[in-house]
């Protein structure tokens, strides 16, 4: 998915994600009312849920990198 994101960033998220995970990350994450809705778009819900900050300022994340910060959380153990 991020490989794919990194291609073609303004893809439609229908190509990797249901339209139930679609639904949920809606729910989950909030966003700006009108963000469009592409495949990068939802990558970064998915990578705020791994604890990932989003700001406009950070750097892209390196693949499998936005989940370090929960594992190394002292509420996860």
């Amino acid at each position: 998915m991020t490989m794919l994101n990194r291609s073609a960033p303004d893809a439609p998220p229908t190509l990797v994600l249901t339209a139930t995970e679609i639904g949920a990350l809606d729910r989950l994450v909030n966003d700006k009312p009108k963000a469009r809705k592409t495949l990068s778009h939802y990558l970064i819900k998915i990578a705020r849920l791994g604890g990932c900050l989003a700001r406009a300022s950070d750097p892209p994340r390196a693949i499998g990198s936005c989940g370090v910060g929960c594992r190394a959380s002292p509420t996860s153990r």
